[in-house]
């Protein structure tokens, strides 16, 4: 490796990785440099605040957030900029077919520039690359571009501290497969329809909310008629472990642990060592816990594995005879509670809602025999909901084996090293790094 190569953008980085020169991928298709199928590789300008308009100017202004990881283009994320701005960022005007990928910050995402929003422009997170026409398909492109593959090696490449980058030079130097144009649509659709399926299924388990009739007839009670409510135990934190030692450790539910939809998230549990004096903390499965404190307090959960413990400002409700516990916790998932506790608590980080206003809010309660009703029929759906949660893993699986096919990746353990030269050449693009 060349001295002049190393320096040239004015950084030592002392990783081998970022000059790694000449590796290949395993693919089958012939492999390119991205510079060299590409007319333009270079990335947006942000105008002065005086550009930006947060009213529909007619000029759309793409921003790191308006991308999703899915390739989407968010309209409700598009910012807008003035005529005349637009006018004067002649580099950042977008075209039909450009290929957006983030550089910087959250990088990686990918997406295609629609002809439906235009004009527009986009800022320096994000790279422009505008492909050569007849070689290869855009849509490709950004699918290859969101790829574990090329999310591994920009991850292995990137500079920086406070914010990682990668430069325009090293979005060139991708080295990536390239099938014949008939190939590339056919890998294309087999993609988009598979990502059909996933927003189908997306829409569903998004937009999914048990809804319970409520009769008039139905007496109206206080919570504390239907439930008992526990608080939880002050654990110090300098007794809790992220590993339990042994077989006398528990998890602790904490706050950040409730979430919104009715389930625990166990990710980032601690653990604390168990002894009978705890036993009231311990909590029983069908157990509806609640946050009674924070930015998010009323959100509820139910316990659905055993041996768990309970910490301080995180309430439990535990149904009497006269209710079921999962009718219970399906009352308690609503919007309505949620923002009653929100009111009440007065929101914000440090909004708190004491156990008395928990039980003094107002449920329908119909007889037992009602309420087994509405919750076999709730939880046949929510097991249609869970099909659909399966089916978007499935299909984002097979997404993932397509484009592993493409990179030679199928029968492969980890991902190709894609640096590659920048061998001098003819017709090749402008790299504005500027």
């Amino acid at each position: 490796m060349k001295k002049q190569r190393i320096a040239e953008k004015g950084e030592y980085g002392l990783s081998g990785e970022r000059y790694r020169v000449g590796c290949t991928t395993n693919s089958k298709f012939s492999e390119v440099l991205l510079s060299s199928v590409s007319e333009v590789i270079t990335k947006g300008t942000t105008p002065t605040t005086v550009g930006f308009s947060f009213e529909d100017s007619g000029i759309n202004f793409i921003k790191i957030e308006s991308v999703t990881a899915d390739g989407t283009i968010l309209r409700s994320k598009l910012a807008h900029i003035s005529k005349e701005a637009h006018a004067t960022l002649a580099r950042s005007q977008l075209r039909a077919g450009d290929v957006l990928f983030s550089i910087a910050g959250a990088m990686g995402r990918s997406a295609v520039v629609d002809s439906c929003l235009l004009p527009a422009n986009t800022n320096q997170a994000l790279a422009i690359i505008r492909v050569k026409e007849g070689l290869v398909v855009p849509a490709y492109l950004a699918h290859l571009l969101r790829s574990p593959q090329i999310l591994t090696h920009v991850d292995s490449i990137k500079a920086g501290v406070a914010q990682y980058n990668v430069s325009l030079q090293q979005v060139g130097d991708f080295r990536v497969p390239l099938p014949p144009l008939e190939i590339q649509r056919e890998i294309v659709a087999e993609i988009e329809g598979y990502q059909k399926v996933i927003d189908g299924a997306r829409a569903v388990v998004d937009n999914y909310k048990p809804h319970i009739p409520v009769e008039p007839e139905w007496p109206t009670v206080s919570v504390n008629e239907a439930v008992d409510f526990i608080s939880g135990y002050a654990f110090k934190s300098a007794d809790m472990i992220a590993k339990p030692l042994d077989a006398t450790y528990r998890p602790v539910v904490k706050i950040g642990n409730v979430g919104r939809d009715g389930r625990l998230d166990m990710t980032d549990v601690q653990f604390h060592a168990y002894t009978d004096a705890l036993g009231r903390f311990a909590l029983r499965l069908g157990d509806v816990v609640m946050a009674m404190t924070g930015a998010t307090v009323g959100k509820v959960a139910v316990v659905k594995e055993d041996g768990l413990l309970v910490n301080q400002r995180v309430g439990v409700l535990r149904a009497k005879p006269t209710a079921i516990q999962t009718f219970v916790l399906h009352l308690l998932c609503t919007s309505k509670f949620y923002e009653y506790c929100q009111r009440t608590a007065g929101g914000g980080a440090q909004g708190n809602i004491a156990p008395r206003e928990i039980l003094d809010y107002k449920i329908p309660l119909p007889p037992l025999a009602t309420q087994q009703s509405i919750v076999a029929e709730i939880e046949s759906e929510q097991r249609l909901v869970a099909s659909n949660r399966e089916l978007i893993t499935r299909f984002e699986k097979k997404i993932q084996s397509t484009l592993a096919r493409v990179w030679g990746e199928d029968n492969q353990t980890g991902p190709a090293d894609l640096t590659a030269s920048r061998p001098a050449r003819e017709g090749a693009p402008a790299v504005a790094d500027a």
